[in-house]
Parts: C-alpha cells; structure tokens; sequence
C-alpha cells in the first residue's frame, strides 16, 4: 500500500557505444562459433579510452608508485588526545630538558588551519607549530584550498565541511564568507587552466590539420576547417534544470576546444527581487554593477540550452580558436544542428556538413526496442504468449539484436546497398533456430559475419526467437515494400542535395535571417547576460 502512489523511475542505461569509427572486425571459419557477438579485432582497432590517449599524449606517467613511507607532504587525521599525550610523556624541554610538554589550540584558528601552542610545566619555554602551510600565490591555508576543493568535486558545498567536521569532531570549519572567498579563488584558477588547456587544445588540432591535409586552411583565411563533436548536458534529468553546459569536442584528438555554461535563473536577481523594497538604496546600487556579474545568461527553456549554446560556441571559434567547425557530429538530435545552420556562422559560402554517431543510432535500436516491449507486456501474440519472456524478446537478445545492428552499419561505411541488405539481415539471423534457420540474407562466403555461412556444418545456434515475436517474415512483398520505402527516401535525399535546391535554402535563409535581424533590433538581445 505504501507504494501505491509512487512512480517507478526507469533505470539509466549505460551506453558503451563507440563514437563516429569504423572499427575492423574479424569473422573466420578458425573463430569460436558459439558465441552471437561479433568479435573485435585487437590487433586493427584502437582499444584504449580517450582519457588513456590524452594522458599518453601529454607524456604524463600513468604508473606512478604510491608510496607508504614518506608523508613528509601529506595531511594526515590525528586524534588529538594521542597528540598531546605524545608530547607530555616522550617529548623533553628545548631549554631545562625536563618531561611534561602540554600541548593546546591558541586562538588562531582559520578553518582546517590550527595553530598548536606547546609550553613546559618546569620553566617558561614556549613555541607555536602551525598545522598546515600559507599558500604564496593567494595567501589562503594550504589545508582549506584542498578541503574547498574536495567537497567542490563532489558536488557538495559548505554544509559538506560542517558534515565533515561534525562526523569527525573537529571545530566547526571556515565562516561561510570565508569559504565563498576560498571557492571564488578556485573557480577563477580553474577557469584559467582550463581556457589554457582548451587553447593547447586547439593548436594541437591546427598542427594536425596544417601538416595532413593542406587543403584545410581557407585560402583567403588564417582559419582552419576541422569537425567536432557537440553535446549538451544538463545539472538535472528531464530537461527541467536551471543549469546546462554544452561542449565541444575534437573528432580526431578527443580534447575539448571549448565550451558554454548556461544558465536561466541568478541567485542574485532572485534576492534582490524580494528585497527590493527593504532595502531600496542597496537594491538600486546592486542594479549599476549587476548586469556584467549576471549568471542568467539563457531565457528561455532547458531543452533550447543545447542548440543556443552551441551557436554561441561556434559563433567564436574562428575569432577565440582559429578554427572553423565545418563538420557537426552530434547525437542524433537535428534541432541545434539547425540552429547552427541558419546562423551561418562562416557565411553563406560555408556549408556545415552534419555527421551521424553510430553509437547513438545503435542505441536508438535499443531504446526502441524496449520502449515496445514495456507497450506490450500485457498483449498475447498468436502462439498466446507475451512479447517478452524466456525464450522471447529478453534484455540480451536486444542487446544482441542492437550490437548486429551497429556492426551492420559500421562494417559497411560508404556502402549504402551492402549495409542495407546486412541491416535486413540481422532479425531473421537472431531467430534462426537448428529447426527453422533463416540465414537467406546473411552475407556469403567463409569471411562472412555470419557464422553459420562461414561454417554451415559445424555451427550450433542457439535460442532463436519465436516467429510470433518476429511478427512478419521477409517475404517477396514486404521485401518489395520496404525497398519502395528506402526508394522513396533515396529520390528525397537526392532533391535537397540539388544546386537548384540548395539556391532555394540560401534565398529562405536570407530571408529568414532578415526577419530575425528585424525582430532582435526591435527585441533586443533575449540571451545576454542580464538581459531580463
């Protein structure tokens, strides 16, 4: 009964998909024949992650010893009773040479920071030992620039610290002023480094480009043309968050080249707005400086974060990168690569390609897959069973159904009528069984990705699924029907790439972009810092 009105959150997958690559696969007659998978070859395909790659790249040593002995640098936790017993019963006096060192906090306290005053019972000798160094750059405690940046890295702020302290019984940490001031100076070195590491990044893909391919550089330009990866995420699932960023990031280095915080709510405006007239002259000087410091810098919603931040980024690439980001391989969603389109960001002259990830579309395979399985858990086929089930359309055999499915595409690149056939061919391969074995389209030949063609005699399969869950079979006329269809999408794909029609999108977009020129000037800019 207490679960009655609560509403069960689908689980998040994790997507392990490869992005935009053509890995090489191997199928022999000599390979295990049990398996469904296709098999990867090693020897041909890059196995490494991205962050391996980087980090080999930027010639920093992925093997470093932890060392157990010395902790001459390091913080450790101490309990403080062990502390001051240590000093009262084995330390001695600098001047008498007497036991009896009592040890106690002073009253210079700064945070994580403490300050120990050591005194001699038998004479008037005293020092003060500090617990942590001044860092020289900033003049903050060593110890509370790294406790800041601990809880900031998990996502926690200053209720983190008095967690902290409370659990581990400390005195309480910083002022919350104090940690702002700390946080402020680790925001601003962090942005710092990480405009640097993004413009490393970007001549990193202006070398590669200049010494591959020469044809890259625009003759008239210092500019130089390279594809990205776009993506937008967001601080909440739902496309309900106040907070997003969107990233772009190079296709051949893995490296970011720049990015977009994007925001549609201030902490600040939201204050003032209800204590406006409390404090009318504090609210009319906070009104002069706001507008520059404004973290709002989107209005509008959530899901329009993506395709505004990406105008933005690639409205300044060729002025704050030197790149022009001629190729857009996003995650499958059109509408920011829309955006980008109608805004020309390089002109008229300079058509931005879009390229399609087949991780996404695989997945996309998946997600539908699962989406009619949950539709119809309650519908009996015609052998009176449902969809789903032993022996029916499992997790796993939508697994196997989607990798076929990516293999199909990535194996057969460039080659629209072999991967539309290798597509055809992946649902009645998964429900071949020794009984009924549709293997009719697979592909022929001893290096077939089809096991059972490369070795008929040998290859067991295993559960295939029912006909029933199959629904139609591929015969003569739903063949004939689906080849209209991929027909019929051909002749459209070939209209818009004609010259006449491409002339025809510029005059719309020109005139398109008029119309919008005359609703900014008359608007103003929605989407400046500020602009509320």
């Amino acid at each position: 009964m207490g679960n009655k009105g609560k509403v069960a959150r689908a689980k998040k997958r994790k997507f392990m998909g490869n992005q935009f690559s053509e890995p090489k696969f191997r199928s022999s007659p000599n390979t295990d024949t049990s398996g469904e998978e296709p098999i990867l070859d090693t020897d041909t395909y890059r196995t490494e992650s991205a962050s391996a790659r980087k980090i080999r790249n930027n010639n920093v040593d992925l093997d470093v010893q932890e060392s157990n002995g010395d902790i001459s640098k390091a913080f450790i936790l101490m309990n403080a009773e062990i502390l001051c017993s240590f000093f009262r019963t084995t330390m001695r006096c600098y001047d008498c040479g007497e036991l009896g060192i009592t040890c106690e906090l002073s009253d210079m306290k700064h945070g994580f920071y403490y300050e120990l005053l050591l005194n001699c019972d038998k004479c008037n000798w005293c020092s003060k030992v500090q617990s942590s160094h001044q860092s020289t750059s900033n003049g903050h405690k060593e110890i509370n620039l790294r406790m800041v940046s601990f809880v900031r890295s998990l996502g926690l702020g200053y209720s983190a610290l008095e967690n902290f302290s409370l659990y581990t019984n400390c005195p309480r940490p910083m002022s919350k002023k104090c940690y702002q001031s700390t946080f402020s100076k680790i925001h601003a070195a962090s942005k710092e480094v990480a405009e640097e590491s993004m413009v490393r990044a970007a001549e990193e893909v202006k070398t590669l480009r200049g010494k591959g391919d020469p044809n890259s550089r625009s003759s008239d330009t210092e500019f130089v043309d390279c594809n990205v990866s776009l993506d937008g995420t967001w601080q909440r699932r739902g496309h309900s968050s106040h907070h997003g960023v969107v990233t772009a990031i190079s296709v051949e280095t893995g490296k970011c080249l720049d990015s977009e915080i994007m925001s549609n709510i201030c902490k600040g405006c939201q204050f003032w707005e209800k204590n406006k007239k409390v404090d009318e002259a504090g609210y009319m000087k906070w009104k002069l400086d706001h507008p520059l410091a404004c973290k709002a810098n989107h209005k509008g919603s959530a899901g329009a974060m993506e395709s505004v931040g990406s105008v933005r980024i690639f409205s300044r690439s060729e002025e704050q990168r030197g790149l022009r980001y001629t190729e857009y391989l996003g995650d499958g969603d059109a509408a920011a690569f829309r955006k980008v389109s109608e805004f020309c960001p390089y002109g008229e002259d300079v058509e931005i390609k879009k390229l399609e990830c087949v991780g996404h579309v695989q997945k996309r395979c998946g997600t539908r897959l699962r989406r009619l399985k949950n539709e119809n858990k309650t519908r009996k086929l015609e052998d009176g069973k449902g969809l789903g089930g032993a022996g029916r359309l499992t997790d796993k055999k939508i697994d196997t159904l989607q990798n076929y499915y990516g293999f199909a595409i990535r194996h057969n690149a460039g080659n629209l009528d072999n991967m539309k056939a290798a597509v055809r061919a992946v649902l009645p391969h998964v429900a071949s069984t020794e009984a009924n074995k549709m293997h009719d389209l697979c592909a022929e030949g001893p290096n077939s990705w089809c096991k059972y063609k490369a070795d008929p005699e040998n290859y067991k399969h295993k559960n295939g699924l029912p006909l029933a869950v199959v629904g139609v079979r591929c015969e003569q006329y739903s063949q004939q029907a689906c080849a209209r269809k991929d027909d019929s999408r051909l002749y459209h794909a070939a209209y818009k790439t004609k010259e006449s029609t491409k002339k025809r999108r510029k005059v719309l977009r020109a005139i398109r972009k008029g119309f919008q020129d005359k609703a900014t000037e008359a608007e103003g800019d929605l989407y400046s810092a500020g602009g509320h």
